[in-house]
């Protein structure tokens, strides 16, 4: 139904305005410059800071925890560090995209 009614705006072109809009918004965003800054930060080396001091643990690195769209790849991901924890493991899981979601609210997040 809601493709059929796409495609009739489409051929009629009262969607026009609507798709013009949407392009100039990706075109706006998708700027040369904004694409550079965002590969710069995410392929920019870690700081790392290595210490025999501290006991040693597996590093889960995710983009981010996205709690509106919790679905399989991270109950996979948090179900594999759990898995890890179980046999005896030291595991930390860890974002490097923002997450909007606080740290200590995830656990009552995810119970919801």
């Amino acid at each position: 139904m809601l493709t059929s009614f796409l495609a009739y705006g489409a051929r009629k072109g009262f969607l026009r305005p609507v798709l013009n809009y949407g392009r100039k918004i990706m075109e706006e965003y998708y700027t040369n410059e904004a694409v550079h800054r965002v590969v710069a930060e995410k392929i920019a080396p870690l700081n790392l800071h290595i210490s025999n001091d501290e006991p040693q643990r597996f590093n889960i690195f995710i983009p981010e925890i996205d709690f509106g769209s919790f679905f399989g790849g991270y109950i996979a991901k948090f179900n594999f560090a759990r898995k890890l924890v179980e046999n005896g493991n030291r595991v930390r899981i860890i974002t490097v995209d923002r997450c909007y979601t606080k740290r200590e609210d995830w656990p009552a997040v995810v119970q919801k």
